[in-house]
């Protein structure tokens, strides 16, 4: 997204409000784009550089000379929409719009929506191909069902994975903020054994355990507490914790490196992270041998979602 600018001609990029280039050699520029890039995460600046090459496509067909493309136009915006209305879906090209505004303003270039664009987007949705199934949320039984296949008593990694998928089930996580892309972790961005704050006893008795999450989809960098109880029976969040936990110990001094859910093979061997992958793979394929269907990460929040709703928790509780 930063790689090729929505600017016309020579222009500086950085510049005083009279024209002034006062970043000739782009130093400051360069310093600058570290910090917008890393304002969104991986898999959204992919997206996005989608959606900024169907538009860079789309103009090229129509002989649109760089130089007449930027800023985008309502106008040109508008035939941008109406073009991809024949091939994708509204919800698609929303998402190409919200790429083309974040690339103007992650240039300081202006970015205009007009209404036209909204009434359009309006028609597509209704002309269009219907909207995808809604993803089913993961349930008891599917729990259960996953319960039954794994050797969580002895298998340290099926205890990783069943701590984690009570822990986002009950808290209702988006795997992205319990799992890990890849071996390769962060603690400002993966939930680490550090971020563990305790579990302790309410006034009914109950154990409590808190989990600090350093990132979240919708608090960002600000993080949130998350809380997880006893249950009873197996789906007991609290005790899969600790069961895990007690298969896979490291030592203190390594609990800020370690994340939550990293597991550990075999004894002596080294800690591994819980890849998202890795869950799916796993869940999915315990949930095939019982004989049901499979499930997408999204699905694990929206369960549990679906079980504090009813259990009356308010929706503006849920939505975080």
């Amino acid at each position: 997204m930063l790689a090729l600018a929505p600017i016309s001609g020579d222009q500086p990029v950085l510049r005083t409000t009279s024209g002034f280039n006062f970043d000739p050699h782009g130093c400051h520029w360069q310093a600058v784009k570290r910090i917008l890039s890393s304002s969104l995460e991986a898999s959204t600046r992919s997206n996005y550089g989608a959606g900024i090459d169907h538009f860079i496509l789309f103009c090229h067909e129509l002989g649109i000379p760089h130089r007449d493309r930027y800023p985008v136009s309502e106008g040109l915006l508008l035939a941008f929409v109406a073009h991809m209305g024949l091939r994708v879906r509204a919800g698609t090209i929303r998402n190409y719009i919200s790429a083309l505004a974040t690339w103007h303003r992650s240039w300081n270039q202006p970015f205009h929506r007009g209404e036209a664009v909204n009434l359009a987007l309006r028609a597509i949705e209704k002309a269009g191909p219907p909207k995808k199934p809604l993803r089913p949320p993961v349930t008891q039984d599917d729990l259960l069902a996953i319960f039954r296949i794994l050797d969580v008593s002895n298998n340290s990694f099926h205890a990783a994975v069943w701590a984690c998928a009570l822990f986002s089930w009950w808290s209702m996580c988006r795997l992205g903020e319990t799992t890990t892309a890849n071996q390769v972790t962060c603690p400002t961005r993966n939930v680490m054994r550090s971020h563990l704050r305790g579990i302790a006893t309410d006034d009914a008795g109950l154990s409590v355990a808190t989990v600090w999450l350093p990132w979240t989809k919708t608090t960002l960098v600000s993080g949130m507490d998350k809380f997880i109880l006893d249950a009873c029976g197996c789906l007991n969040p609290v005790f899969a914790l600790r069961h895990h936990l007690r298969l896979s110990p490291v030592d203190p001094t390594l609990s800020s490196s370690t994340p939550l859910f990293a597991f550990r093979e075999r004894t002596g061997s080294p800690l591994l992270a819980l890849t998202k992958k890795e869950f799916l793979a796993t869940v999915n394929s315990a949930l095939a041998a019982a004989g049901r269907e499979a499930h997408v990460g999204h699905s694990f929040r929206i369960g549990g979602a679906t079980v504090h709703w009813r259990a009356g928790v308010p929706i503006d509780s849920i939505k975080l």
